[in-house]
This record gives structure tokens, sequence and C-alpha cells, in this order.
């Protein structure tokens, strides 16, 4: 039988790169890409939280609200953000 495999997770490491500028970068482009297959009218924000980055993905123009209300624009297309 093969020897046991400990892990030890480096918390401080993982919150680091979780709140880091290159994970900005990341999902700002995921965020992008997101936004550009929706469509126009969509806008992306980057939000520093408390405990890591977040990217926010929304509607900004009347016409890609009806857009995705009716056909789904922006949540079809969350997975052009996807690597």
């Amino acid at each position: 039988m093969p020897p046991l495999v400990r892990i030890q997770i480096n918390h401080r490491g993982v919150e680091e790169l979780l709140k880091s500028p290159a994970m900005a970068r990341l999902l700002q482009e995921m965020g992008r890409s997101i936004a550009s297959s929706a469509g126009s009218g969509h806008e992306v924000e980057v939000d520093p939280g408390p405990n890591r980055v977040r990217v926010e993905v929304r509607t900004e123009t009347f016409e890609a609200m009806r857009s995705e209300a009716h056909h789904r624009t922006l949540t079809s297309a969350v997975d052009a953000g996807r690597r």
C-alpha cells in the first residue's frame, strides 16, 4: 500500500492569493469575456471584498435588461468566462 499523502493548506497564502491584484486582473478578464459574449449594454465591476476579489457583470441599459428577461443573454454568456 502506498504511503499516505499529507496536505497542509497555507491559509494565509490562500487568503493573499484570493485578494491579490493578479486575481483581480484574471476575474476582470473573465468578466469582460462574459460581457462581450452577452452583447452591448453590459458592464463589469471588480470589487475587492473583505475576503476575496469579486467581479460582477450586469446589464446597464434597458435593452440589455429586456434581452436578459426575454432571451437570458447574460445568463447564457456565463460559459464565455470559463477557462
